[in-house]
């Protein structure tokens, strides 16, 4: 069972148990727990994407690189996405701006696969950068506030996750 299946599978017993599952007992409450770790671990995204890019035979098993020209239809991919996303913004269709959303995340998910980038750490170290900018101004700037990269700011160091030199 991966793991949309069993969150969907527990959501739908404590959803039928309702108030009654504390009150089971210890089964009750084992249950309970398992379904509130359920609900705060994230999706293994990575791992759905992996899924599918083997259903699709589009594996790459080696150390991360860079995007091989055989793979640069990746790009106009994440055009065509985003432009979807623009399109429903200007539509004001939520729901079509939603659906562009994760169909460029689940893109982009990809080609980060099919580098072999490794993603958490990445994220962790670009969050980690970003958090050390300072807030200069709300509601100006060219994306409605203005960041300033500060005294105590730390460029990302992606480098450290990449075997050097590369493939």
């Amino acid at each position: 069972m991966n793991d949309i299946n069993v969150r969907k599978h527990f959501a739908k017993i404590l959803k039928q148990a309702g108030s009654h599952v504390a009150s089971a007992g210890p089964e009750g409450l084992q249950l309970l727990g398992i379904a509130v770790l359920l609900q705060k671990q994230p999706l293994d995204m990575m791992k759905l994407v992996g899924e599918f890019h083997q259903k699709f035979k589009q594996t790459y098993d080696g150390p991360p690189r860079v995007l091989p020209p055989e793979l640069y239809w990746r790009m106009d991919f994440c055009d065509e996405e985003l432009e979807e996303y623009r399109k429903a913004v200007e539509d004001g269709d939520i729901e079509k701006q939603y659906d562009a959303l994760m169909d460029l995340l689940y893109v982009i998910l990809g080609t980060i696969y099919t580098q072999r980038l490794p993603l958490y750490e990445g994220f962790l170290e670009v969050h980690k950068s970003n958090m050390s900018k300072e807030l200069v101004e709300v509601g100006k700037g060219k994306f409605g506030l203005t960041v300033h990269k500060g005294k105590d700011y730390k460029k990302p160091n992606l480098k450290q996750f990449l075997p050097l030199p590369l493939p």
